[in-house]
């Protein structure tokens, strides 16, 4: 059914209240050409919003952590007055701060274990390369390069690398069931040829990290920085168990905020004269 209410300006919060509290209309905006609108609350609309969305975020952030209410609970029930009370009382905006940092960290460790993930599996295959990764690539007379060949191809290729000149060395550092892994060092003089044959053979050259020591080591390296970074996470989820206790709190501020902000365009659609308001709706 389609209502219309008309009140006395002095009973006009009241009445928002109520139906804030009764959550049965649905409001529309009154139409005439002679009303007077109230003026917008802009600054109290945006501020609204602001901390709607910011508590939306610590929300989603600690959900994973928060205690739930059960079905038998049912949802948390409290006054207007003991929502404004709890709202004014309850700082909030330290709270968000705190998990805006949080989660700053969460994703820069979260790439980075996935970057160290990335180079790991790149460089897994290299474990047996008899050489410091930083050894790859030209001296004064010598160059050195590290790649992949199909399997079937690796036979025919160090025959062919064999025929360029004895001063080439071929080290076939591990074989899957369909490629080779290969480190080749030959002298410069022989650079044409020797990429020649590559070409051919469609051997494909591999980027390797540059550090100062093996495979091994840099392996090492990358399992003992994931497994600091594994223990940092941990941490940060304790922080979030923290915050989390404070999940029906936020609850009942978010609800807050909301009820302020419909408020604010409720009365933005009402109709009002001098004396009085009236509001449509549903």
């Amino acid at each position: 059914q389609k209502i219309q209410l008309v009140a006395s300006t002095a009973h006009r919060q009241k009445l928002l209240d109520t139906l804030q509290a009764l959550g049965m209309m649905e409001l529309t905006e009154v139409s005439r050409e002679d009303a007077e609108k109230p003026q917008v609350k802009v600054e109290a609309a945006h501020s609204a919003e602001l901390a709607i969305a910011n508590i939306e975020f610590v929300l989603k952030l600690i959900k994973p952590f928060a205690k739930q209410r059960s079905l038998m609970e049912g949802p948390i029930t409290m006054s207007i007055e003991d929502v404004r009370k709890k709202a004014q009382e309850f700082n909030f905006e330290p709270i968000v701060e705190k998990c805006r940092k949080i989660e700053e960290q969460i994703v820069a460790l979260k790439n980075e274990h996935a970057m160290l993930s990335a180079t790991q599996e790149e460089i897994e295959p290299w474990q047996s390369l008899s050489m410091p990764l930083d050894h790859i690539g030209e001296t004064d007379r010598t160059i050195t390069v590290v790649g992949t060949i199909q399997k079937t191809a690796l036979a025919e290729f160090k025959e062919e690398i064999g025929k360029l000149s004895n001063l080439i060395n071929v080290e076939v550092v591990s074989e899957t069931d369909s490629a080779g892994y290969l480190a080749i060092t030959y002298i410069k003089e022989s650079e044409k040829d020797v990429k020649e044959v590559m070409m051919m053979q469609k051997f494909s050259e591999a980027e390797l990290p540059s550090v100062s020591h093996d495979v091994k080591e840099e392996l090492a390296k990358i399992k003992n920085r994931k497994g600091e970074i594994e223990k940092e996470l941990e941490t940060q989820d304790e922080e979030l168990k923290v915050i989390a206790k404070d999940n029906f709190d936020l609850q009942i501020v978010h609800d807050f905020y909301v009820w302020e902000r419909d408020k604010i365009y409720a009365e933005q659609m009402a109709y009002n004269t001098e004396y009085t308001f009236s509001l449509e709706g549903w």
